[in-house]
């Protein structure tokens, strides 16, 4: 399938970005070893994770899972500096 997707692509004049590009299972068989997948002459790499949104990981599992840590961190992150004070008083000052 990959083949002819790079067929048409070179038809088209279009290029796959093979250094972001990731292929991953998701399913019954998630945890199976699969050969290299190639666009051209490039390997495509496999992983258990990617990114799909600002933040959001899709993750490699038996069925579709999100992982949304990196949002949470990035949340208790921001509401703990709107709490830090705007500006430190001088010692001895009160």
């Amino acid at each position: 399938m990959l083949d002819k997707w790079f067929e048409i692509s070179c038809v088209l004049s279009l290029k796959f970005r093979v250094c972001k590009s990731n292929c991953m299972i998701i399913g019954r068989m998630y945890k199976t070893k699969i050969s290299s997948m190639l666009i051209g002459n490039h390997v495509v790499k496999w992983c258990d994770c990617t990114k799909c949104l600002n933040g959001v990981y899709l993750v490699s599992n038996s069925d579709m899972k999100f992982d949304i840590n990196t949002v949470k961190r990035c949340y208790r992150q921001h509401c703990a500096q709107r709490n830090a004070p705007i500006f430190k008083l001088p010692r001895g000052l009160f």
